[in-house]
């Protein structure tokens, strides 16, 4: 009786263990690859060429794109270390003046395709937040953010809202009412950037082979065209939604003037942004 017992508690065991796993999976947002595998139907080398890129690659799960490393602010004295353990991404750091302060993050998601560099997010219950470090590509080593190396302690916890995470990842969820980060479901359904960032909803274009219209950039006039890149790659001095708006709401083939106003100071060094491809674009002889 006592044998059977035991490998009824561990049949119990694996059991939950199990649930919990298909609860986890089923909680984390889909891959590009998968969400827009139906493209690839009628388009197979253009999706097979898209899932190479940048965009495609723009965000995923911490491990994915894990870089352990360490990195010292002198300025500030902390310490932070981007470490593997039990195959999750984790975030550790400690003050060098005063070691009470010490913690340690799980990480869920990493933002930014590598080619200039990547951060991790990570959540304190519902709540998103950004790291205070990110992979630098051209140094091939980790620094503090843009706006965090003159800090002399170390700066608060970072909230990620949804208007920093629509152009990494695909359908961000709005935060819950009241708050700036936080996401009682999954704050975004798809990691990476699919087609429909693009080309707008392809549901009825999918179900009927092709016939109903899709949005085509190359197709649109200069303004709404150009209103698809900007919606992402133009940061400017200061953006501000317009009343009554969220650029959550803005597709392709409207204008983003609807929902955004983007300010841009006279003389400003288009390269001190993180984001500037618009700008640069707008000063070059192709542009003129």
């Amino acid at each position: 009786m006592r044998t059977d017992a035991k490998i009824l508690a561990v049949n119990c065991l694996l059991l939950i263990q199990l649930l919990a796993a298909l609860q986890a999976a089923a909680l984390q947002p889909t891959p590009v690859r998968e969400a827009d595998a139906v493209c690839a139907r009628c388009h197979e080398k253009i999706f097979r060429s898209y899932l190479t890129t940048p965009m495609a690659n723009a965000s995923g799960m911490a491990m994915e794109k894990l870089r352990p490393g360490t990195f010292v602010h002198s300025r500030s004295g902390t310490e932070y270390k981007v470490t593997e353990r039990n195959n999750q991404g984790e975030l550790s750091y400690r003050s060098l003046n005063h070691p009470e302060v010490v913690g340690e993050l799980p990480l869920s998601y990493f933002l930014g395709s590598g080619r200039l560099g990547t951060t991790y997010l990570y959540s304190i219950g519902d709540f998103l937040f950004e790291s205070p470090i990110a992979w630098y590509a051209p140094s091939q080593s980790y620094d503090m953010k843009p706006g965090l190396e003159e800090l002399d302690h170390m700066p608060p916890a970072l909230p990620m809202q949804s208007s920093c995470l629509r152009c990494h990842m695909s359908s961000v969820q709005v935060s819950d009412p009241g708050t700036i980060n936080r996401y009682r479901g999954l704050p975004f359904l798809h990691t990476g950037i699919t087609c429909e960032a693009c080309h707008r909803e392809s549901n009825e274009h999918v179900v009927t082979s092709g016939k109903a219209k899709i949005v085509n950039p190359a197709r649109l006039g200069a303004e709404l065209r150009d209103s698809i890149c900007i919606s992402c790659h133009l940061e400017g001095d200061v953006s501000v939604e317009r009343a009554g708006h969220s650029a959550l709401n803005y597709r392709p083939g409207e204008p983003i003037s609807t929902y955004m106003a983007f300010y841009v100071r006279t003389g400003a060094n288009l390269t001190d942004r993180a984001v500037s491809e618009v700008e640069q674009l707008s000063q070059s002889t192709c542009k003129r």
